[in-house]
């Protein structure tokens, strides 16, 4: 499925077919699609009848091979489960070294070699050296697609080698439009709110079922700021919780806390939470949301490194046990 705001942008890169560069990098804000739109572009190039609007039919021989995985002119590289069966937290040099060496070998579709690299900016610093050669000696009817949501992370060897497209994020209007096209029998507001105004993050939100955690986390959370609950039993509640999730929300919640202590009520992400936000700023010292911020910031952050997760959502409780209005 392509979102709606990206078919301009698909169109435009079609248009473009027969001048592309040999690597181009698609940037923008994380979860409106980039990823998607790279994959529809890269089966359209290898696609053998292609729909009116450009989008590839998933029916002839090329799209069958690439559902399958088994397409010999497709090659996919993004984060693999390590052996505790999570993702890792990082592309790493023996991924790139496997792709560099298969875009040197003979095409077999007589079109395209199609390399799609997400998130590239989580490449490690070799893996990113290993591609940077293919980069600057690329191969004839190649093309290398990076996708990102925080390109400034990518080394600026590799920037300068990759075409670059910005993908606009669409308006909240869109957003939520799409929302309730889609999703109509939840709370649209809470499911924007809850994804930070990301559709991909919607749908899987929408699909695990995750509003009702949300509501919990929140409501204990408020049980830290009685005293009613501990940290260390909210984080043993929890363990088993996706802390992207749990941290992405509070994110958003100290925010609106800030917001409603100024009196900025209007400018809330998480509108269909206004009032019991409301009366947790009642119990937040002001000048301590701030602080709490940067450290949740700091946090979501850290859970792409090797770091203890458990203790690290043990720590960030503690903290915002700490905001408590004396």
């Amino acid at each position: 499925m392509l979102f709606e705001w990206l078919q301009p942008a698909f169109r435009e890169l079609l248009q473009r077919r027969e001048r592309f560069p040999h690597a181009l990098l698609l940037y923008g804000s994380a979860g409106i699609g980039k990823h998607e739109l790279a994959m529809q572009l890269g089966k359209a190039l290898l696609c053998d009848h292609p729909s009116g609007d450009g989008l590839p039919c998933g029916l002839c021989t090329h799209c069958r091979l690439i559902a399958a995985g088994t397409h010999p002119d497709w090659f996919p590289v993004g984060l693999e489960l390590n052996d505790s069966g999570k993702l890792s937290s990082e592309i790493k040099i023996g991924q790139i070294r496997e792709l560099c060496q298969n875009l040197t070998q003979t095409r077999h579709s007589g079109r395209y070699k199609i390399a799609i690299i997400n998130p590239a900016e989580r490449m490690n610093r070799n893996a990113a050296n290993s591609l940077l050669k293919t980069l600057e000696e690329p191969v004839p009817e190649t093309l290398l697609l990076l996708v990102s949501s925080q390109p400034s992370r990518l080394p600026a060897t590799i920037r300068s080698r990759c075409q670059q497209l910005r993908i606009k994020a669409p308006d909240a209007a869109s957003i939520k439009a799409w929302l309730g096209k889609n999703y109509g029998a939840l709370d649209t507001e809470a499911l924007y709110a809850a994804s930070a105004g990301s559709p991909v993050a919607a749908g899987e939100i929408a699909a695990r079922d995750l509003l009702q955690v949300r509501s919990e986390v929140l409501q204990d959370l408020r049980a830290l700021l009685e005293g009613t609950l501990n940290p260390v039993a909210m984080a043993e509640k929890w363990k088993d919780a996706d802390l992207r999730w749990i941290f992405s929300w509070l994110t958003g919640w100290v925010e609106d806390l800030i917001l409603i202590g100024g009196g900025g009520r209007q400018a809330v992400l998480n509108g269909d939470m206004i009032k019991p936000l409301t009366a947790l700023c009642e119990r937040a010292e002001p000048a301590k949301l701030f602080d709490l911020h940067e450290r949740v910031l700091h946090a979501k952050q850290l859970l792409d490194s090797s770091v203890n997760h458990r203790l690290l959502y043990e720590s960030l409780l503690l903290e915002w046990s700490g905001i408590r209005r004396h």
